[in-house]
């Protein structure tokens, strides 16, 4: 297994295009949810207020290992998990983008009047109504529907921008835990890119779908993203 050569790939490379998939995601059957809900929303939050207990902990010391690897790297965070565990474990949020979006945002139910963050609501105990209409909100996700994008938008523009800057340079690729469930936010443009940049390098980690589309240049580590952090962390 390549974790020493994937360990100096990190630090030694100044740039670094880091995806985060489902092996990351708190799941809601940690909270006896069926699924992300608000209900979900308001136990995350207020938990990310406290000191972070077990089976949590596992998720935020991954995180924690990652942070103080890519500290002080010009980085850049793609994340299709949707409960703002990158935000509360220290890294930058300008340099972060959340295209499913995020627990800690609602919106309407009309799409149209825009999203608000409810962090402060749910601590404080207030009704979460849209600031508009006064309807009741629904989570800023993906999986509701209609889905209001604007909420991510911005930072996709600046995830853009910094992508156009590392083209015909070293670059290394890391990829935690994305399976097929968004691919094409994710594991579809991050081969591409590895293709486009010759100079690039690509690690794909993945209990399930280690599989890579292109050969050169490439590590394919079937492994839990947890177990795999936790393996650098020592190296």
């Amino acid at each position: 297994m390549e974790y020493q050569e994937i360990v100096d790939q990190i630090k030694n490379n100044p740039i670094l295009l880091i995806g985060i998939g489902k092996e990351l995601q708190i799941k809601p059957e940690l909270f006896g949810e069926k699924e992300i809900s608000v209900s979900y929303a308001e136990k995350m939050i207020r938990l990310n207020q406290q000191e972070i207990g077990e089976p949590l902990k596992i998720y935020r010391d991954a995180y924690i290992i990652l942070r103080e690897l890519i500290e002080g790297k010009d980085y850049f965070l793609v994340t299709t998990n949707v409960d703002g565990m990158l935000e509360h474990t220290g890294f930058d949020k300008k340099r972060i983008v959340a295209p499913c979006g995020s627990i800690y945002y609602m919106q309407c139910e009309d799409s149209s009047h825009g999203i608000w963050n409810i962090k402060e609501d749910i601590l404080q105990g207030k009704e979460l109504c849209c600031p508009i209409c006064g309807k009741q909100g629904i989570l800023n996700i993906v999986d509701n529907k209609p889905y209001n994008e604007t909420g991510y938008l911005k930072q996709w523009e600046a995830y853009t921008n910094w992508l156009k800057k590392t083209i015909n340079k070293d670059l290394f690729i890391l990829e935690l835990g994305e399976g097929f469930e968004n691919p094409t936010v994710i594991r579809w443009p991050f081969e591409k890119i590895a293709f486009l940049n010759q100079k690039s390098k690509f690690a794909r980690v993945n209990q399930r779908f280690p599989q890579m589309g292109i050969k050169e240049r490439t590590y394919s580590i079937k492994e839990d993203s947890i177990s795999f952090l936790n393996k650098i962390g020592k190296e």
